[in-house]
């Protein structure tokens, strides 16, 4: 119910459940909804639901995928920030084509910006840069 109508018509659903669904997002009355729901649980007792539970997570899953990518860039950009070589060692380990020498000079304009209390605009590039790393 809460998937698009694009997405749930990429998920292979059988004819009889898929026109249920269809129907109960047209039902806007409380207690008719509930019965279509009941409805749909019934039919969903006699199919195989594996294969519409796979399709459904790949579908959904994309948005945890990239809230992880997320992260693991924001630690990075903290650890360079705090860290300064040693982590910037490290980030030319896991990733060779890293441009050393632009990296150190937005790490050093970062620290300038935080210690002059000014937008951080170089942090933010760098992120953009690891993004951009991270990404090829």
């Amino acid at each position: 119910m809460t998937l698009s109508q694009d997405a749930q018509n990429s998920i292979e659903l059988p004819g009889n459940l898929s026109k249920a669904l269809n129907d109960a997002r047209r039902i806007k009355q409380n207690s008719a909804l509930k019965r279509q729901l009941q409805y749909i649980g019934k039919l969903m007792r006699h199919i195989e639901l594996e294969p519409i539970r796979e399709q459904y997570l790949k579908l959904t899953n994309h948005y945890d995928k990239d809230v992880k990518e997320f992260h693991h860039l924001e630690k990075w950009r903290d650890r360079l920030l705090t860290e300064g070589d040693k982590a910037l060692e490290e980030l030319i380990n896991e990733a060779p084509n890293t441009d050393r020498q632009h990296l150190r000079q937005l790490i050093r304009q970062s620290a300038k910006e935080t210690k002059l209390k000014k937008p951080p605009k170089s942090a933010r590039e760098i992120f953009r840069y690891l993004k951009t790393l991270f990404t090829e």
